[in-house]
């Protein structure tokens, strides 16, 4: 890696989250570190600190780094989300609620993640360390829901997306006090009764009839005691029964919109296996994996941005039409082009450098 692009990095960090020098040193260089090498590593991430002390030194600099380091994680959510200004527009954002949890070495880890859906991705702007194991409960997601309104206002919310974790009495209500859109999947045994009358009965009962690519809209119903509209579709795959409760929308654009709760599950294998290789991380307790998440999603960003800029500026991904798919993802594509700028080893050098860092300065200049 070439130290300037350290210390531009580190300079906009620093002015984008109002860190001192040193702790934007360390975030820089481990943001730097999971895009060149794709790996978390606390080795790796210490010989990418620029300075002359020895290797043990900046090693322990690392942990500490980890053990102390206290952002604002609204600023930095305002901050991800100024990076991604070229995709996202000033439109209203398509939130994916989510865990991601896994054990390595004794290591429990259970991170409850709002994402914002891209094309292919989600990009996490705000998540939370449930710091146990299971499903998360109603006063975390609403303190998380909470985190976003007072950063971005209500009228920055398209609507919320969940799978059947996300669901429950309290949960409707409070969605529904707040005004807040969504399309939540909905467990088949929930108790439903149709607005226009009947008894109440499972949710799968209404729609066993539906044959695999049909769909079927019950309208308003009374699911656990919240008015709320039903609609179900029998998915083609695999046969399987998908039933969506929405509000402040219709049931087309629910299932529309619930379609792209995938994207939240595609944005954590390029944190994991397929980009950074999180999982590796030996960091444990303390909320070192929440500060371990801002340093990856800083990396997440920058590698989107780039990506979806090269698609337009550069040349477009192929497509493979035999297996009907691109042959890089957007991320991907974006991965290796600021890999390569690191290492020196990229052909189009200076606009990418350029376009890097633009992306940057621009998100620090946004307005809040």
């Amino acid at each position: 890696m070439f130290p300037q692009y350290h210390r531009k990095l580190s300079a906009l960090v620093c002015q984008a989250l109002d860190l001192h020098k040193s702790r934007a040193d360390c975030f820089a260089a481990c943001a730097l570190t999971a895009v060149e090498d794709k790996t978390v590593k606390l080795s790796s991430i210490a010989a990418h600190l620029p300075g002359s002390a020895l290797l043990e030194s900046k090693y322990r600099r690392v942990q500490d780094f980890f053990c102390e380091f206290s952002p604002d994680y609204n600023a930095l959510a305002q901050f991800l989300v100024g990076m991604l200004k070229e995709v996202l527009g000033d439109k209203p954002l398509l939130l994916a609620i989510d865990r991601t949890n896994w054990e390595a070495r004794k290591n429990d880890v259970n991170l409850l993640v709002m994402s914002v859906c891209l094309g292919d991705v989600a990009q996490p702007i705000l998540w939370s360390d449930l710091r146990r194991k299971g499903n998360s409960d109603t006063h975390q997601r609403r303190r998380l829901m909470r985190r976003f309104l007072k950063a971005f206002g209500r009228e920055r919310i398209d609507a919320v997306v969940g799978d059947r974790e996300f669901v429950g009495e309290e949960w409707f209500r409070w969605l529904l006090s707040e005004e807040i859109p969504f399309s939540l999947r909905l467990r088949e045994n929930f108790q439903t009764r149709p607005e226009q009358g009947g008894r109440a009965k499972d949710a799968k009962d209404y729609f066993n009839g539906l044959r695999p690519g049909e769909c079927m809209d019950l309208g308003a119903c009374e699911v656990c005691g919240v008015r709320m509209g039903v609609c179900a579709l029998r998915l083609k795959k695999d046969d399987e029964l998908l039933i969506l409760g929405y509000w402040g929308m219709d049931a087309t654009k629910a299932q529309d919109i619930f379609m792209k709760r995938w994207n939240i599950e595609t944005g954590f294998q390029k944190l994991k296996s397929h980009g950074f290789d999180m999982e590796a991380s030996r960091l444990r307790g303390g909320g070192k994996m929440e500060r371990l998440m801002a340093v990856l999603a800083l990396g997440f960003a920058w590698c989107y941005s780039v990506g979806h800029w090269s698609v337009k500026a550069i040349r477009p991904i192929r497509f493979i039409r035999k297996l009907m798919r691109p042959a890089i993802c957007v991320f991907r594509r974006g991965q290796e082009l600021l890999c390569g700028l690191l290492h020196g080893a990229c052909p189009l050098v200076r606009r990418v450098s350029r376009k890097a860092f633009d992306v940057l300065r621009a998100a620090c200049s946004a307005p809040t």
